[in-house]
């Protein structure tokens, strides 16, 4: 019997047909995961193709530079895993990937900005390293459904406060995508 609910289903479809040329051509065609939620990004976000498998969505975040002459680019992911964790092991997770030492549950819970979308209560948190990292990070967590979306803007630390307003009207646009 085959079984209904898998995880990641690849579908294979043979598309046939000739050419000027008389050839039989072929073609791959991969179904993606079902959208659950949806959002409105800023115009100023680029939407591309990442290479990792495990975002749902990755953009090109423009940020001003000093006296908005100059515009760098951060990188943010939407992620939805199912379970996904304690807060407190993944803030802990973007600390140390940013050299921070790990935070009790309390200071990260005191750390949170708690905002609540369509999809229910979340958090936004603010990671930077002031002393030795260039790197600093927004992260959101958003439970929905027994999953957790993870919403994560990686920028140098000069650009974190022209996007801050920008990443939380993102998390405050998430919704249950129309079936």
């Amino acid at each position: 019997m085959i079984k209904k609910t898998l995880r990641f289903v690849v579908i294979l479809i043979l598309i046939s047909g000739c050419n000027d040329e008389q050839h039989i051509n072929t073609y791959k065609i991969f179904k993606s995961p079902p959208k659950i939620i949806s959002w409105d990004k800023p115009m100023s976000w680029v939407l591309y193709e990442s290479q990792s498998s495990s975002r749902h969505a990755s953009f090109r975040v423009p940020y001003y530079v000093y006296n908005s002459s100059k515009i760098g680019y951060g990188d943010l992911s939407v992620t939805i895993l199912s379970g996904g964790g304690s807060d407190q092991g993944n803030v802990n997770r973007w600390r140390k990937e940013l050299n921070l030492p790990d935070l009790t549950e309390d200071k990260i819970n005191e750390s949170a900005l708690i905002k609540s979308n369509d999809l229910g209560n979340y958090k936004i948190f603010k990671i930077i390293n002031k002393v030795n990292n260039d790197t600093a990070y927004l992260c959101a967590i958003i439970p929905f459904n027994n999953k957790k979306v993870f919403v994560k803007l990686a920028t140098p630390k000069i650009g974190i406060s022209t996007v801050e307003e920008d990443f939380i009207n993102f998390c405050q646009s998430f919704k249950a995508a129309e079936k």
